[in-house]
């Protein structure tokens, strides 16, 4: 994920962008099962949370708080996902 930071856009706009993803999956798929996109604006009490799931298991997800943004990703066929998975303690594997 560290090469795609540079390319975000700024807060203001991700949130939105965010946002906007999740009403048109909202849209076109009405069943929650269904959607890939999803924000939460309740997610904490002053907390916000969009997030993207598919059915083969990549994922992310981006927080919106008051100290700014902070986003967890996977993608099971990235170069480094393998050493991901590898560094995880095997409690959590």
């Amino acid at each position: 994920m560290n090469h795609l930071l540079p390319r975000l856009p700024d807060i203001a706009t991700l949130r939105r962008r965010c946002q906007a993803m999740a009403m048109l999956d909202a849209v076109l798929s009405p069943e929650w099962a269904d959607r890939y996109y999803s924000y939460d604006a309740a997610w904490g009490a002053t907390e916000e949370l969009a997030s993207m799931r598919n059915s083969s298991g990549d994922n992310w997800f981006i927080v919106f708080c008051a100290a700014g943004v902070y986003g967890q990703s996977f993608d099971h066929e990235a170069p480094s996902a393998p050493e991901v998975l590898e560094n995880v303690p095997a409690v959590f594997r």
